[in-house]
C-alpha cells in the first residue's frame, strides 16, 4: 500500500484503537487517530491541541486509551505524577508525545503545588512560547521549550482549570457498555511497530507540504475552536465539527 496514502493510513490507525477502546462516538476516534499523525509532523505545527480524556468515574478507560496511544505516538512518554523538574527536562530536551494520567489528582492539591503545571500547560500549545525557570546552585536563569502534543487524563470532578480545556479537544469516556479485546503490550507490538513504521515513512513524505499549509476551515468553527482543532482532510471534517461542538457544550 502506498506510504502517501493517507486515508489508509487513518483508517488502520482508527481501527486499531476501535479494537481496545469503547469511545462514544466514530468522530472521537478519527479524531484521536488525526491526533497521532499530528505527532509525527509536530515540527511542522505552530499550535498543538490536547486531548484531554475525562472519565466520569473509574473503570471507564482512561489509562487504557493513553496506553493504546502511547503504542502509536510519537516519542511517546507516558507517566504519572512527575516533578516538575523531570517534567520541563524531559519536555525541552526530549520533546516527547506527554501522556499524562491521573491529572485530576494533581490540581486537588493546593494552587502553589500545581502552578507549575498549569504554567506549562498554559504555555505548551504555541510553539515559542518559553517558561522561565532558575535551575542549578547557582540558579541560573532558563527558558524551557514546553511545547509539544499532549493527552491528559483524569476523573471528571471539576479541578480541571477553564484554561486547560479552551487548549482541549475533549474526550469523554463512559462505562464500557460491551467486551473490548484484551491489550496486551507483548502482542500487539508486532502490529503497532508497523503502524508506527508507516507513519514514520508518512510524515517523512509530507512534513514539507505540511509546513507551507494554510489549510481551510469550515465556517462553523470559530477561532478558538479552529486553533486546537487544526486541519482536516476534507472527508474528516464532518467529524471534526460534531466533536469540537460537543466539547464546546462539556466545557461550558
Amino acid at each position: 500500500m502506498s506510504q502517501h496514502d493517507s486515508a489508509a493510513l487513518l483508517a488502520r490507525i482508527t481501527a486499531f484503537i476501535e479494537r481496545y477502546v469503547e469511545l462514544r462516538s466514530s468522530a472521537e476516534a478519527v479524531v484521536l487517530s488525526l491526533f497521532v499523525c499530528h505527532t509525527y509532523v509536530i515540527e511542522a505545527a505552530f499550535s498543538t491541541p490536547y486531548i484531554t480524556v475525562l472519565s466520569p468515574e473509574k473503570q471507564s478507560g482512561k489509562t487504557r486509551l493513553l496506553e493504546v496511544l502511547a503504542a502509536l505516538c510519537a516519542r511517546a512518554w507516558q507517566v504519572l505524577g512527575p516533578s516538575e523538574a523531570v517534567l520541563y527536562r524531559t519536555l525541552d530536551v526530549k520533546r516527547p508525545t506527554l501522556l499524562l494520567d491521573e491529572v485530576d489528582g494533581l490540581f486537588k492539591n493546593s494552587a502553589e503545588r500545581t502552578e507549575p503545571l498549569r504554567t506549562l500547560l498554559n504555555a505548551g500549545n504555541r510553539r515559542g512560547t518559553t517558561v522561565p525557570r532558575c535551575v542549578g546552585p547557582q540558579s541560573e536563569l532558563r527558558d524551557f521549550e514546553v511545547f509539544g502534543p499532549k493527552v491528559l487524563a483524569g476523573i471528571d470532578n471539576g479541578t480541571f482549570p477553564d484554561t486547560i480545556r479552551d487548549r482541549s479537544i475533549v474526550v469523554k469516556m463512559a462505562r464500557k457498555r460491551r467486551k473490548m479485546e484484551r491489550f496486551m503490550p507483548r502482542d500487539v507490538e508486532p502490529v503497532a511497530l508497523e503502524i508506527r513504521e508507516w507513519l514514520d515513512s508518512w510524515a517523512e513524505l509530507v512534513v514539507d507540504r505540511l509546513k507551507d499549509a494554510r489549510p481551510e476551515l469550515p465556517d462553523e468553527l470559530d477561532d478558538p475552536l479552529g486553533g486546537r482543532v487544526g486541519g482536516t482532510p476534507r472527508h474528516r471534517r464532518p467529524g471534526r465539527r460534531r466533536l469540537a461542538h460537543e466539547g464546546e457544550a462539556g466545557c461550558s
